[in-house]
């Protein structure tokens, strides 16, 4: 059975379709036009028809490279953010696909990835399609059905170093497996008990396993010819190659030609000129409507029963009222491919209607459904000012604790001496700052601010014969994080040491609670090795219980609470709210590692070095694994499921780390600094997430008696640009 699977994003747009800044374009020097409509086509009939969700998440995770020999050019995260076309400068490109879920093993997580080659030429129009094929080798159990009449259980684990699956009896589900780069190997243990009691294993291992490859374990008990208790398992590898599809397309396109919908237009009265918007749609278009509040008294045009109106609909509007539109302003052409089942339609807002629109803000809500009722919004702000100089409003996340970003827009060419003003809320002295222009973009970035202080700001042009009204904004406060010397100290319930004063709201939190049990508290304050004060705080992994009733526990110390033990493991919730960004954070630290003694995972075998850590992170109102019984905690850390916390979750607006590899120097503590890696500067801060362990890979229950002694953390705010 030959089945294939493939990504592909296919450029089949209609060549005729008009480009971002009008045909002319085509003619610009050293530029081609690549046309993209990404199609995800996945594996239906292997593993029953994929439900509506799983096509979302195909969508979402889709992601597409576009590189030259320079390298990466374009990037796209997810299938709304592909454009329905791009422009580049003419050379040699390769463009990238991945989608899906890329886990060790999984019954229900597929990967799938291709790359193509193509070429730019100046003034053409380019199409590439990239197959990408499952990247998973797949995996069933068959049983021969015998099988239940000799075993009263049975079951088949297969995986690599990196993961395995356990077809639990009948199971008859398929497994997918990312291969690793350092084991190509699948290794299978067939594990049952006879009628009679006795325990069976089988293993063995298909090698060199390959990737859109499925191998079918066949498990067949042959019956002995003579008497006797012996058996044989053969388990034998067949492949099939695996080929069905389902289509996935892009909701309608919307673009400007000649300036970016999406973003507010401003001009003077009587100077706006003609504008056009284009709709891309890889099917028919049903309605493509267009709201703007007086649009009728605008148009000076009424409907069929002579009212006024705020909506039309190019698509199915009588036509008689679309002529009357079309000579007050506003005309359409819609074309449609059938062979290909695509069209475009283009909306003229000619002259004749915009020089009709005086000082103040127009928002034109477009809403286009395809054939497919797939359905694109998209509003085209308009504001007509005679002002040659506007100022903008800052954004909340454009301000930090010591720095901030004005912004204004030019609505007019040939502005002189323009500049911004600024000063804190009741001092006298105004402070003058020049801004960078960006066409008709101006920005300044202020510094060495007062956290969590009221500023004032205004614009000027024209030699000062043009100032705006004054805008106001206050600074982030520059928070610290309370107990941050480890001075307080309690002892709370079965003598658990906890991390601050009797009866107060505890801000840390430590794996004591777990550890107690065992009558062991890894997490203590130190007065022998300090910084300042009369403690430090000092994190001493350690194997807590006897024997086998015990188990590895890391020095830890976090923001949060540990909500629960489960058995040996713990459930902990982590971060708190926290309303300021940081730059970095300081601290002193000693660290005195030793080999490790204890391991359950490869990463860190036992005999080598242990290593400690720090991380911190800031966090928008998002949560990482939440809990509904154990809500509002920003992250929920379970170490017995290993659900942990996840630097790259969407929620994480900032992440610093720092690890120690060998052991601090001198007798005392030394110094230490992490920056903070903002991915997301649009974002402001909701909680913060800060753990500190002396076994980098305690989660596993792995390391070795290491110490880490810590005081007085601190956040630094000065640096941030």
């Amino acid at each position: 059975m030959n089945r294939f699977v493939f990504l592909s994003g296919v450029a089949v747009f209609m060549l005729g379709v008009t480009a971002c800044n009008d045909d002319g374009r085509l003619e610009s020097v050293g530029q081609g036009r690549l046309l993209i409509r990404p199609e995800i086509k996945t594996e239906v009939n292997t593993v029953g028809s994929r439900a509506a969700d799983d096509e979302q998440q195909l969508k979402e995770s889709l992601i597409l490279w576009i590189s030259n020999s320079k390298g990466p050019v374009r990037k796209y995260s997810g299938e709304s953010q592909i454009p329905a076309e791009e422009w580049l400068v003419s050379d040699s490109y390769l463009a990238e696909a991945w989608a899906g879920d890329s886990v060790s093993a999984s019954f229900d997580k597929c990967w799938f990835k291709g790359s193509q080659s193509f070429e730019i030429r100046a003034g053409e129009t380019s199409q590439v399609t990239v197959p990408c094929k499952i990247a998973n080798s797949l995996v069933e159990v068959k049983y021969a059905e015998t099988i239940s009449e000799i075993f009263t259980d049975y079951s088949m684990s297969v995986g690599h170093k990196k993961g395995s699956l356990t077809f639990v009896g009948g199971d008859s589900r398929t497994g997918y497996f990312m291969m690793p780069s350092y084991d190509k190997n699948l290794v299978w243990t067939f594990s049952a008990t006879t009628t009679a009691g006795e325990k069976i294993t089988r293993s063995g291992e298909i090698k060199k396993a390959r990737p859109a490859t499925k191998y079918i374990l066949n498990v067949v008990y042959n019956r002995p010819l003579t008497g006797g208790a012996s058996m044989d398992i053969e388990v034998d590898m067949s492949e099939e190659k695996i080929y069905d599809e389902v289509m996935i397309e892009l909701p309608p396109v919307i673009q400007g030609i000649g300036f970016n919908p999406g973003e507010e237009f401003v001009v003077k009265a009587g100077e706006i000129g003609r504008r056009s918007l284009l709709v891309s749609a890889s099917s028919s278009i049903k309605s493509a409507t267009l709201h703007l509040e007086g649009l009728s008294a605008l148009l000076g045009v009424k409907d069929s029963e002579d009212n006024d109106f705020n909506r039309v609909d190019f698509i199915s509007a009588d036509d008689a009222l679309l002529e009357s539109i079309s000579q007050a302003g506003i005309n359409t052409v819609y074309t449609f491919d059938s062979a290909e089942n695509t069209s475009s339609l283009r909306i003229n807002l000619e002259e004749e209607f915009t020089s009709r629109l005086t000082d103040g803000a127009y928002a034109l809500v477009f809403a286009v459904t395809d054939g497919q009722d797939r359905l694109t919004n998209l509003t085209f702000n308009i504001r007509v000012s005679g002002e040659p100089l506007r100022l903008d409003e800052i954004m909340p996340a454009d301000v930090w604790a010591t720095s901030a970003t004005l912004s204004a827009t030019a609505l007019r060419d040939g502005l002189s001496d323009v500049s911004f003003r600024y000063r804190r809320v009741g001092s006298e002295e105004w402070i003058a700052v020049q801004p960078l222009v960006s066409g008709s973009k101006l920005t300044a970035q202020l510094t060495a601010l007062e956290p969590g202080a009221e500023y004032e700001y205004y614009a000027t042009a024209d030699n000062g014969d043009f100032a705006t009204k004054p805008l106001t904004f206050t600074t982030e406060a520059a928070l610290q994080l309370p107990n941050a010397g480890f001075e307080k100290w309690s002892t709370g319930e079965k003598n658990v040491v906890l991390i601050g004063g009797d009866r107060e709201e505890l801000f840390w939190d430590s794996g004591n609670h777990g550890s107690i049990t065992l009558n062991k508290n890894v997490t203590t304050a130190a007065s022998d090795i300090k910084h300042s004060g009369e403690y430090s705080i000092r994190l001493q992994s350690q194997f807590v219980g006897i024997s086998i009733f015990g188990k590895f526990a890391a020095g830890n110390v976090f923001i949060g609470k540990y909500l629960a033990t489960l058995v040996t493991d713990g459930l902990l919730g982590w971060g708190r709210p926290f309303a300021s960004r940081p730059k970095a954070l300081k601290g002193y630290v000693k660290y005195i590692p030793q080999a490790v003694t204890h391991s359950s995972t490869s990463a860190k075998p036992k005999g080598e070095m242990d290593e400690g850590m720090i991380y911190i992170a800031i966090l928008d109102d998002q949560q990482q694994n939440p809990s509904e019984d154990y809500p509002g905690w920003p992250v929920i850390v379970n170490t017995k499921t290993k659900q942990l916390f996840n630097k790259d979750d969407p929620g994480v607006i900032a992440y610093g780390e720092k690890i120690w590899t060998e052991a601090t120097a001198g007798d005392g503590m030394i110094e230490f600094e992490i920056p903070l890696e903002y991915v997301r500067k649009d974002a402001k801060a909701v909680n913060i997430v800060l753990t500190c362990t002396a076994s980098r890979y305690g989660d596993y229950f792995t390391g070795g008696p290491s110490v880490m002694y810590l005081d007085d953390l601190q956040l630094v705010y000065s640096l941030i640009d």
